[in-house]
């Protein structure tokens, strides 16, 4: 029996994590793998932790969560042998997931991957209209199986209609799966030509008052800046997207490097101010 594939896409601060971060707490019995860039984009409950090594956080409820590096292919074919239940792909928030879907076509023993596309429904005009990205966000919608939208907006519904309008409305992962049986999860940093990413090291310890004031002066032409931080109340993660910022605290000590801070926005304009 082949293994379905459900790949979880929407541009950046759609609502992707949060949906599958959900889905992790109540899998309903299905052991799910979940393969990511790093462990705090997940930022799991820690009373789901049952071991954390190496690249590998294994959960109480029998679902796992793995870092894939810059290999989805490799990750993907590596997750399968392990004979989970269920395979989610998350796709970064500018890639294109019927790109993801070809290439997860390679990995033997998985069914063609289905689209599970989360939308902002408050950013959604702008996103539609805007000369960088509004392809792309297209898209990610003319693509999709399933529609998720975060902050239902009449444009955003009325958007879906004309450009998939075979698509289902849904409102959880979950309920994607009454047409997948089975699905894994991962992050991709698969950027499009029109995207570039900047890193920038914040090595000293900060507190959260000044991260928000750091971000309060990102330039419009970042979309996106995330990363994990030192604090003097500890580890958190933040996540900056289109003038909103969250930033919450890490239930677990991340193996990555800790002060990367990545921005991502139109090629050739992604800038953004000192960290010191």
């Amino acid at each position: 029996m082949s293994l379905p594939v459900l790949i979880v896409a929407g541009y950046l601060g759609a609502g992707k994590t949060t949906l599958i971060n959900d889905f992790l707490a109540d899998p309903g019995g299905r052991r799910t793998v979940v393969l990511v860039n790093d462990f705090g984009a997940i930022n799991i409950d820690a009373a789901l932790i049952k071991t954390a090594e190496g690249d590998t956080i294994a959960l109480t409820n029998g679902c796992a969560c793995c870092v894939i590096g810059d290999d989805l292919l490799g990750a993907a074919k590596r997750a399968v042998a392990t004979a989970p239940d269920l395979l989610i792909v998350e796709a970064s928030g500018v890639s294109d997931p019927a790109r993801l879907a070809l290439l997860l076509r390679g990995v033997a023993g998985v069914d063609p991957a289905r689209i599970l596309t989360v939308i902002n429904g408050a950013a959604a005009r702008r996103n539609a209209r805007d000369k960088f990205i509004g392809r792309l966000f297209a898209a990610q919608i003319t693509s999709s199986d399933f529609v998720a939208l975060n902050r239902e907006t009449d444009y955003a519904a009325e958007t879906v209609a004309r450009l998939a309008p075979d698509a289902v409305f849904i409102a959880s992962v979950g309920d994607a799966l009454n047409g997948v049986t089975s699905v894994v999860a991962a992050t991709m940093v698969d950027v499009l030509p029109e995207f570039k990413s900047r890193i920038l090291d914040h090595p000293r310890p900060t507190s959260e008052a000044a991260l928000r004031r750091w971000t309060a002066t990102l330039p419009a032409d970042v979309h996106r800046a995330k990363g994990i931080v030192d604090t003097r109340d500890g580890l958190v993660k933040f996540d900056y997207c289109q003038g909103q910022t969250v930033i919450s605290a890490l239930p677990f000590a991340p193996r990555y490097d800790v002060g990367k801070i990545v921005l991502i926005g139109p090629a050739g304009a992604c800038t953004g101010p000192e960290t010191q």
